[in-house]
């Protein structure tokens, strides 16, 4: 799962401890109330350099994630309202994933199953990726990584 996703797990290595076994999240009740909100006010907010860095917000949202599956079931509304004020830049890819329930077992392998597959259109679309996004570096090189991800996300 999540511990064989390399780039999730430099994600989750800020350059501290993050074993700390005191962090706790803000409400243990079923549903949010206004003081687990205004318990994680502003931890979001102008995480744009490493030195604003909020490790207490990337604790709770690493809490969260110690049980997903559980949060989810008992806090939700306390979820999205902690991802309306902002889910930390070093936790979005990881937590994209768990929004969206790319680690569910049915998930896993699909995308690779899909792109072996063969595609009527294989040829046109080869031939418009080229032209697509001609001044962007990423896309340039012809049958380089930007040019293979961009076709296999369009196949």
């Amino acid at each position: 799962r999540l511990e064989n996703d390399d780039k999730a797990m430099l994600e989750l290595s800020p350059g501290k401890n993050n074993n700390n076994n005191d962090t706790k999240l803000p409400s243990e009740s079923a549903e949010s109330t206004d003081s687990d909100i205004s318990s994680v006010d502003g931890l979001a907010d102008g995480l744009d350099t490493a030195d604003d860095f909020d490790y207490a917000s990337f604790q709770v949202w690493g809490e969260i994630i110690r049980d997903w599956e559980e949060n989810m079931k008992r806090r939700p509304k306390f979820i999205r309202d902690l991802t309306h004020k902002g889910i930390p830049e070093k936790m979005r890819c990881i937590m994209w994933q768990y929004f969206t329930g790319a680690w569910e077992s049915s998930l896993v392998g699909k995308y690779a199953d899909l792109i072996q597959q063969q595609s009527a259109c294989e040829r046109v679309i080869k031939r418009d990726i080229a032209r697509t996004f001609p001044e962007h570096p990423y896309f340039q090189q012809e049958d380089g990584q930007g040019q293979q991800g961009l076709y296999n996300v369009i196949k």
